[in-house]
């Protein structure tokens, strides 16, 4: 198996020998990795709060919208399920509270 990974450039990990946290999901702009999780609606709602403009950049990358009349941003590609039904949102349009610059926050997420 070790082998096989060697060929293609790959390397195996053993979990049990190593101290890395496991990462997974989202990559930001900076390299910081976000909860390997999926979020619910709720959780999102609850992380993205109060988070900057230059957070929520580097957590999740560049909106795929920016709305400047209504100073919000839409994701369309976010790991954010509905917790009953069980399907992801389609699209995530965070709303920030209209001050300018890098250290607006967010005032309201809709899905």
């Amino acid at each position: 198996m070790a082998g096989a990974l060697m060929a293609l450039g790959l390397s195996a990990c053993d979990q049990a020998t190593t101290d890395q946290t496991r990462t997974a999901g989202y990559v930001g702009a900076t390299g910081h990795a976000v909860d390997a999780r999926r979020f619910t609606k709720t959780e999102f709602s609850n992380y993205a709060f109060n988070r900057t403009k230059a957070q929520i950049r580097a957590e999740f990358g560049s909106p795929d919208v920016v709305q400047d009349g209504t100073d919000s941003w839409t994701y369309t590609s976010l790991a954010v399920f509905d917790a009953d039904a069980g399907t992801r949102a389609q699209i995530v349009t965070i709303q920030f509270a209209g001050l300018s610059g890098p250290d607006d926050f967010v005032a309201d997420v809709s899905f």
